[in-house]
């Protein structure tokens, strides 16, 4: 009797525990998510869209920074499953995103993070007829890369080292005589992947 008791209970708490999950993974299947950029976003602000399966319905914007939830934004999705909130500004520290319908607590499940795009180095000193140039990284970290305008061809990649100087210097004699591009491309490459806007930089007049 205690034997067939106890497989009772076990069966009923197994059940309870398929059900609860069950539960769970079709609330996470229903819950609305934000599109990922195809692109980096331009500027200050990237375009906060995206799909809600359980759509038509009131849905809430919140941006996460590390330790807590703030509301920034209400829309409603429409029938065909979509969302907007229009553009949204991108916080100059780290932040994430994440969509709730209203009612419905936030949690850090599928947040989307954004970061501030990284602008491209300042060149300083180059140009027809130059020797060399002479620019200011975006950020004194990961590495700078230097390709060819036309091509994109990778022509020569070299650390950012930490050190006193404000600026660096890149003789384009390095680049070898066998290499005579028209124009190069300057990107950054920071520590985390992220990649600069690049600096373009003409290196010949046009030919007649």
């Amino acid at each position: 009797m205690r034997r067939s008791r106890r497989r009772t209970l076990i069966l009923c708490l197994l059940l309870a525990f398929v059900g609860v999950a069950r539960t769970a993974r079709t609330a996470d299947d229903r819950a609305p998510r934000l599109d990922t950029p195809i692109d980096s976003p331009i500027g200050a602000t990237f375009q906060a869209r995206g799909r809600d399966p359980g759509a038509p319905r009131s849905l809430v914007l919140w941006r996460w920074n590390g330790a807590r939830f703030r509301r920034v934004a209400r829309t409603r999705s429409r029938s065909n499953g979509r969302f907007d909130f229009g553009e949204q500004p991108i916080p100059t520290s780290e932040a994430a995103f994440h969509v709730s319908a209203r009612g419905v607590a936030p949690n850090t499940d599928h947040l989307l993070r954004i970061d501030q795009p990284v602008p491209a180095p300042v060149v300083l000193e180059a140009g027809v007829g130059s020797d060399e140039i002479v620019f200011v990284p975006a950020r004194f970290e990961g590495e700078i890369r230097i390709l060819d305008a036309d091509t994109r061809q990778l022509l020569d990649r070299r650390p950012i080292e930490v050190s006193g100087a404000r600026s660096f210097r890149f003789p384009l004699t390095e680049l070898g005589s066998r290499i005579r591009p028209r124009a190069l491309e300057i990107e950054q490459v920071l520590e985390d992947g992220r990649r600069s806007a690049p600096a373009f930089i003409k290196l010949s007049a046009p030919e007649d």
